[in-house]
């Protein structure tokens, strides 16, 4: 029969006689004395490799009462308990290991579909270094690095991966370097381009892309393109002081860039309102901080992990997320499918 243990995670406390059995986002509280002590014996029950009838043995012959017992192994199968062999504390991802435990997915599956990816990121500044680190790190082996601009001394304030000493050099090449610092397994490729309809059929062979540039039009561009060769996709960045990321487009299955219409635009506008947008915007730097660029690229790639692991709730289906970092505020705005839309809406409909 299959053995398992107490998951490594599991803490328990006591406030106000009230037994806190696990914490984060799974904690379980328990009030009723008997059930608490009854969850505590089997907890520490499973501090060895038992199987479940085991368990449920030893916590019977312990006086524990048959509700009781029920209980206490309904609680434990939430995510409390993980198969025996399935935790090497000195592997690599034993870490990652554990919190896709937590959140309930098949650890193992997890890690074999991440290492498989093949990941384009567009624009490799702020957002790129994170998510590009976050990604490596967390055990993806092959990337396409797109972005013609080199690394500015203005760049170091947010772009963490690059130093004084990489002033002037590509920032694809110096991120390559970076990455391969931390995975020594990682295969990249860099194309010291900005992407446009000419060599956007670069992106072609690649599980996702990341687009992070601020490229006029790219964003258009590439919701095109990866719909028609279904290519999941997402957009993150910030907007001013609020971190912004998806939605995780899935073609076939979610709704694009293209369905709802969020973003501003010269639509309806007579030529002259035009003309003073356009004086006004010329010249545009967008203020940006590691802190904005660092909380979106973590939320996008929570999202992206989940997506790949199948686990946990994806944040950014449908959605585009914004989180206003003065207040904490949290700005939902749908991206869901429209049937009518000119660039995905045959696809829903025939999926």
């Amino acid at each position: 029969m299959k053995k398992f243990i107490l998951a490594p995670y599991v803490r328990v406390g006591f406030l106000d006689n009230t037994l806190h059995f696990g914490f984060g986002s799974l904690r379980q509280l328990i009030g009723k004395k008997e059930l608490q002590d009854c969850i505590l014996d089997a907890a520490i029950c499973l501090k060895k490799p038992r199987c479940i009838e085991e368990v449920s043995t030893f916590l019977a012959a312990a006086g524990h009462s048959s509700s009781n017992v029920k209980d206490t192994l309904d609680i434990l199968l939430k995510n409390f308990i993980i198969p025996d062999g399935s935790y090497n504390r000195m592997d690599r991802h034993s870490r990652s290991f554990l919190f896709y435990s937590l959140s309930g997915a098949e650890i193992e599956q997890v890690q074999k579909s991440v290492s498989k990816k093949k990941v384009a990121i567009v624009g490799c500044g702020g957002i790129g270094n994170v998510i590009g680190v976050l990604l490596t790190t967390a055990g993806v082996e092959e990337f396409i690095l797109v972005d013609n601009d080199r690394i500015e001394l203005s760049n170091l304030s947010r772009q963490v991966m690059f130093k004084e000493a990489d002033c002037d050099n590509y920032k694809t090449t110096v991120l390559a370097e970076a990455l391969i610092e931390r995975s020594s397994q990682v295969k990249i490729t860099e194309f010291k381009e900005f992407i446009d309809e000419n060599n956007i059929h670069l992106l072609k062979n690649v599980d996702f892309i990341l687009i992070s540039g601020d490229q006029e039009n790219v964003l258009d561009l590439i919701n095109a393109y990866a719909i028609e060769h279904r290519i999941p996709f997402m957009n993150v960045g910030y907007v001013e002081d609020i971190a912004v990321w998806g939605p995780l487009v899935i073609p076939g299955k979610t709704g694009c860039y293209q369905c709802k219409q969020h973003l501003v635009n010269f639509v309806d506008l007579n030529q002259e309102q035009i003309d003073k947008c356009r004086e006004i915007n010329n010249g545009y730097q967008a203020p940006s901080a590691g802190p904005i660029n660092m909380m979106a690229s973590s939320f996008a790639t929570l999202d992206i992990l989940k997506f790949w692991g199948n686990f946990g709730q994806i944040q950014s289906l449908n959605t585009r997320i914004g989180i206003w970092s003065h207040d904490l505020h949290i700005e939902k705005q749908d991206y869901s499918i429209n049937p009518l839309c000119e660039i995905c809406g045959s696809l829903q409909t025939v999926s």
